[in-house]
């Protein structure tokens, strides 16, 4: 259910323009690829063999769905051996529910675009950091979710008045400079 509901989440999101970037990193990718071969096809898994595991119960302590095969499709298969434990009858297979997500998050962090995005993310949001750290909020002070949103609050709000300053200040040079050089021109038009 939540993953349909990201999914919708995202169209909507690129009809509007708007691109969601999400860095995926090896950790990350070991923890919810698919191994020994089994195939992801949207709604079903292909194992190696070529028989079909149908997506089943969904455990949303886990946000994991489960995936298996019919009984006779492992008893019969060639790899019995191999891929199941003795006792068992046949193979499940779990796979999280964002796993969709995670294979267009991997196609799309393969572009240059996304080279180019996450670069830009670093500069912007590491110099919000380097702000931060200057004006003394390298870590919050206060304990408690509702002391540390507000002292977050503060935190981001003399950042922006800050920036606003800086902004401020060269809109003034610019306008200074402007003026000056009219003047200069006048000067020279009349004498």
């Amino acid at each position: 259910m939540l993953a349909i509901l990201l999914t919708r989440l995202r169209r909507q999101l690129n009809q509007l323009g708007i691109v969601d970037w999400f860095p995926v990193r090896p950790s990350g990718e070991t923890s919810v690829a698919i191994s020994q071969g089994f195939e992801y096809h949207g709604d079903h898994l292909i194992c190696p063999e070529g028989k079909r595991l149908v997506q089943g119960t969904f455990y949303p302590e886990h946000n994991v769905y489960q995936y298996a095969p019919k009984q006779n499709d492992c008893q019969a298969c060639l790899r019995k051996s191999s891929c199941l434990t003795p006792g068992v009858k046949k193979r499940y297979l779990q796979l999280g529910a964002y796993y969709p997500e995670f294979l267009l998050s991997r196609e799309r962090n393969k572009t240059e675009e996304y080279r180019r995005e996450m670069k830009r993310r670093k500069t912007i949001i590491e110099g919000i950091f380097a702000s931060l750290d200057r004006l003394g909020w390298i870590r919050s002070k206060l304990r408690g979710l509702q002391k540390v949103n507000c002292e977050g609050f503060l935190a981001a709000l003399a950042h922006n008045i800050l920036k606003s300053v800086r902004k401020f200040r060269a809109g003034m040079s610019n306008i200074v400079e402007s003026i000056a050089g009219r003047k200069d021109m006048e000067e020279i038009m009349t004498g």
